[in-house]
C-alpha cells in the first residue's frame, strides 16, 4: 500500500510540475508509474498537527509565558503525517536522540479508509 501512496502523491507532484510548466494545457490525472523516478529526489513538506482551537481574539492576545492552550487532540490519538497537506500515514510522538520523532503506526489507506486532503485531522 506505501507504494500505492508514493504513486499517488509523485502523480499530484507531477501533475502539479505538468500545470506549472505549461498552464494553458490540462494537467495529466495520473503519470505513468516508471516516468516517475526523476521525481524522488524532490522534497516535499512532511508535517504534523498536534492540534487545534478556537480562541478570541482577546484571549490570543492575552498569551503569555505560562498560558496553556488545551487542543481539541487526546494525548494518546495518533497524529496524522501529512505531505504537502495530504494525510499519507498516522502516527506516534517518539524520543529520538533528545528530538521529538515519529513512529508510523500505519499507513493512511491500509486500514480500509482513504487517504484525505487537508483538515481537522
Amino acid at each position: 500500500m506505501t507504494t500505492d501512496i508514493a504513486g499517488d502523491i509523485a502523480g499530484d507532484i507531477a501533475g502539479d510540475i505538468a500545470a506549472e510548466a505549461a498552464p494553458h494545457k490540462p494537467a495529466p490525472a495520473s503519470a505513468p508509474a516508471g516516468g516517475l523516478d526523476f521525481l524522488r529526489d524532490v522534497d516535499v513538506c512532511v508535517s504534523v498537527e498536534l492540534g487545534q482551537t478556537t480562541m478570541r481574539l482577546k484571549d490570543v492576545m492575552a498569551l503569555g509565558e505560562d498560558s496553556v492552550v488545551p487542543l481539541d487532540r487526546m494525548t494518546d490519538e495518533l497524529l496524522d503525517v501529512q505531505v504537502n497537506g495530504r494525510t499519507i500515514a498516522h502516527a506516534e510522538i517518539v524520543n529520538n536522540d533528545g528530538r521529538f520523532a515519529l513512529r508510523i503506526v500505519h499507513m493512511a489507506g491500509e486500514d480500509g479508509g482513504h487517504m484525505s486532503g487537508g483538515g481537522n485531522g
